[in-house]
């Protein structure tokens, strides 16, 4: 478990969850394509609350 990814994966469902065509991850901290899946369609979806950009 990495707690970086935890972290992704927890932004990403705040952030994205509820929206249409955003299926929310599981927040296990755990690399792999489900999470990448995720960040690619967080970017299609534009990104006004960066994640990188906040720290």
């Amino acid at each position: 478990m990495d707690e970086r990814v935890l972290e992704v994966q927890r932004w990403l469902n705040k952030t994205y969850g509820g929206r249409a065509g955003f299926n929310e991850v599981t927040e296990d901290g755990i690399t792999g394509w489900k999470t990448v899946y995720r960040l690619i369609r967080a970017l299609q979806f534009g990104n006004d609350n960066c994640f990188f950009q906040r720290q």
